[in-house]
């Protein structure tokens, strides 16, 4: 049977396919691709763990056309570790849900 992924972790792995594709991973963008799976509030909850694991980092930039907001990336020394949680991920060894 798939490991199930915690919440902030699904959050870290969605946030890293966000940064590959050059995607502002700002919380409208994130909580937008996770709905209706996890409500905000989750989302929210997670953003403050992953924070404080230092898995992400957090940053003003341009999020749309005149739009400034506060985006999310996988810190350095994170990469690694949600990558293979990704992979696995996709692969079905692990599971969200």
């Amino acid at each position: 049977m798939p490991t199930t992924l915690s919440n902030s972790l699904r959050v870290a792995i969605e946030i890293r396919g966000l940064n590959r594709d050059g995607v502002p991973a700002d919380i409208p963008t994130i909580v937008a691709r996770l709905q209706p799976g996890m409500p905000k509030p989750v989302v929210l909850h997670a953003l403050d763990e992953l924070t404080d694991w230092m898995v992400v980092d957090g940053y003003y930039d341009a999020v749309g056309k005149n739009r400034a907001g506060y985006c999310y990336e996988i810190t350095d020394e994170a990469v690694s570790m949600v990558d293979d949680l990704a992979a696995q991920y996709r692969a079905g060894t692990v599971m969200y849900g």
